[in-house]
């Protein structure tokens, strides 16, 4: 691994029982890259992206080989303490992700299980929700806010946690385009900042944030150079 590499997959394997989902993938990701993840319902899309953060085999049986190295680690010897420092999930569905009273505790929740120290928290908390605008939220009931605004939220915890790499689950598919309009550039300023964006997401136009695009079909892979890339967000 070089000093550029965030993400390292060599040789990936997956499948749930006798049912393959895919085999052989290796990609590496660098720091600064926003890379999409494409292809039909059912392909294996959302899988990947649970291998890459140890949610799949640690939460979701499954069969796995080969690799996952994350800034230079084996992910299967890492910690859920060293991978919650290091990876930010933030799925398509705000509704399952939010569920705390308020705004506030909802970002504290996870700074409080990794022990960070209450002025810090504070300190996060606003400097997380000014990243997302949503600054005027603080003690606001998340049953309250919009579909766009609950992602904005989901967001703010993951930026909270100091994270370099972020995985995103198809995360505008509840969102309206208002939503659209103010997540699209958050995601591509954390890569212009040195973070990674890995994305999956099934519509074209919102891939078009993405400098390449890794496109899963027959339980394969190949990564390509988004053509349609554009600094439009």
């Amino acid at each position: 691994m070089d000093l550029l590499t965030a993400v390292e997959v060599t040789q990936l394997c997956l499948s749930y029982g006798e049912r393959d989902v895919f085999s052989d993938i290796s990609f590496r990701v660098n720091f600064g890259d926003i890379i999409g993840i494409s292809g039909k319902s059912g392909c294996g899309k959302s899988s990947l992206l649970h291998c890459l953060c140890g949610i799949i085999p640690r939460f979701i049986p499954a069969n796995i080989k080969g690799t996952v190295k994350i800034m230079g680690c084996d992910l299967a010897q890492m910690s859920l303490a060293e991978i919650s420092t290091k990876i930010g999930l933030v799925g398509q569905n705000p509704e399952t992700q939010v569920f705390m009273p308020t705004v506030e505790d909802e970002i504290a929740f996870g700074l409080e299980n990794m022990c960070i120290a209450p002025v810090e928290i504070e300190q996060r908390i606003d400097w997380a929700l000014d990243c997302v605008g949503m600054n005027g939220h603080r003690k606001t009931k998340p049953a309250l806010l919009s579909g766009g605004q609950k992602q904005l939220i989901a967001l703010a915890c993951a930026l909270s946690m100091d994270a370099s790499i972020f995985l995103f689950d198809e995360p505008l598919a509840f969102v309206d385009e208002e939503g659209r309009k103010k997540l699209l550039p958050i995601i591509k300023n954390l890569a212009q900042d040195g973070k990674v964006v890995i994305m999956v997401d099934h519509m074209s136009e919102n891939l078009q944030i993405c400098n390449s695009i890794i496109g899963l079909e027959n339980g394969t892979a190949k990564e390509h150079f988004n053509d349609t890339y554009t600094a439009r967000y």
